[in-house]
């Protein structure tokens, strides 16, 4: 039985030739002219792909494409047309979107894509939605990415590469193992994945291995639920130091078995680990039944010193998160940062230019910068950490720690002293002397 093909275009010429095309290559055609007739059609009959222009008199083929996946979701589109800007192709990737083509257009690709998707959709396999758009490099970070992402400035090919792989597979079913170095900013990845999937409303929600085995975590999970989430995103970079009863909460929760039974809400999980899934196996350090669990669908981080022209962006982006506004940075410096290796990844990059500004106010230079990666301590020209009494700078290191779990839990005392298994009564005694020294 031949697949099914939905064509709208108001171009009476176009609509012929494309119609004629897939008529050629064997598909059962349907084309229309109008949009609200196309909509009553999908909505009558079953179609396999839909094609559709994006600029046409009575409905942008970008609410075309909003109201087909209304109908059905599982149905891929393909858009071909004249008139795709920047934000209209951003717009149609993150509705979900398999094909873009900008005419004039190669028939050969389309009906390869065509062909592509729908083996895709009969094996069942998830569709990368956007697959196939293409955007001119620029200036700008991910300005060579058709979707945004944020982990990773996007200037070297190794990180375009990686960005790619993580768009398509942002749509897994459950579970998706993040391997890189130490130091890898592996949330970051994670958040990306997140923002990048095509279904609105799902929660971002990280564990860390005690909150794993909390009791309050099904009350937590299905809090989410009766807030309106379908889905949540799981994030758990403690993968490789889970005990046996983390390990059993876990499939607990991925399977909704025991306190978790009865949950309606899709539940995803993205795991980290900073060393080879093999190599932890051998060493004793996950056992069976979670290396079985985790070797099925990954994605390998690259390292720093494979994608040194992220480098500088991203020490920019660091200096100007610590700093609160704009930071520049002298040639030498950047070519400093750039000669480094940084086997700490992300961390040590973030770590070097945090201590390498304290203190500055101009452009931070390279003698900075290699007294903050050696380890020595930066004599700034206001007060460093290393100036406070011992006692203050570790209840300012405790202040900022406990503000970044408030602001995680949404200012939710009780729940940040269950996290640290504190007393609620003494968490709010803290944020009471937390106040009192602001």
């Amino acid at each position: 039985m031949s697949h099914r093909i939905l064509i709208l275009d108001d171009d009476r010429d176009f609509n012929t030739l494309i119609t004629d095309v897939y008529r050629q290559a064997d598909y059962e055609v349907k084309s229309v002219l109008s949009p609200t007739k196309a909509l009553r059609e999908f909505e009558e009959e079953h179609y396999d792909l839909v094609v559709t222009d994006q600029r046409m008199p009575e409905l942008k083929g970008t609410e075309f494409v909003r109201k087909v996946f209304a109908i059905r979701r599982e149905t891929p589109i393909i858009v071909i047309s004249g008139y795709l800007d920047n934000d209209t192709i951003r717009d149609l990737i993150q509705q979900g979107v398999s094909g873009i083509f900008v005419k004039p257009v190669n028939i050969f690709s389309v009906l390869k894509k065509t062909e592509s998707l729908l083996e895709q959709s009969r094996s069942g396999s998830p569709l990368p939605p956007g697959h196939g758009a293409r955007k001119q490099s620029a200036d700008s970070d991910g300005a060579a990415l058709p979707f945004p992402f944020h982990a990773f400035p996007c200037r070297a090919p190794k990180a375009v590469a990686f960005a790619k792989q993580a768009y398509q597979t942002r749509e897994f079913k459950s579970k998706l193992l993040l391997i890189g170095d130490p130091g890898a900013d592996c949330r970051a990845i994670a958040q990306d994945i997140h923002e990048l999937r095509a279904v609105p409303g799902e929660s971002f929600l990280q564990l860390t291995n005690r909150a794993l085995s909390d009791p309050n975590l099904p009350e937590r999970i299905r809090g989410l639920e009766s807030e309106g989430s379908g889905s949540v995103l799981v994030f758990l970079p403690e993968t490789e130091t889970m005990a046996e009863a983390d390990v059993a909460s876990l499939f607990s929760l991925v399977r909704k078995e025991g306190p978790f039974d009865g949950l309606a809400i899709e539940v995803r999980c993205i795991f980290c680990v900073h060393h080879d899934l093999d190599e932890l196996f051998d060493e004793g350090r996950i056992d069976e039944a979670l290396y079985l669990f985790l070797g099925t669908n990954e994605l390998r981080i690259p390292p720093l010193r494979e994608i040194s022209e992220d480098i500088v962006p991203l020490a920019k982006r660091y200096a100007e998160e610590a700093r609160g506004g704009q930071v520049a940075l002298t040639r030498a410096a950047e070519a400093f940062l750039a000669r480094q290796k940084w086997p700490g990844n992300e961390k040590q990059l973030r770590a070097v230019i945090t201590t390498a500004i304290i203190g500055t106010d101009g452009a931070v230079d390279a003698a900075l910068l290699e007294e903050a990666y050696s380890g020595r301590r930066v004599a700034p020209k206001g007060r460093h950490p290393y100036e406070l009494p011992l006692r203050d700078f570790l209840c300012e290191v405790r202040d900022d720690y406990l503000t970044a779990l408030l602001e995680v839990s949404g200012e939710n005392p009780g729940e940040v002293a269950r996290s640290l298994d504190l007393p609620v009564s003494f968490m709010e005694s803290l944020i009471e002397s937390m106040g009192a020294r602001n």
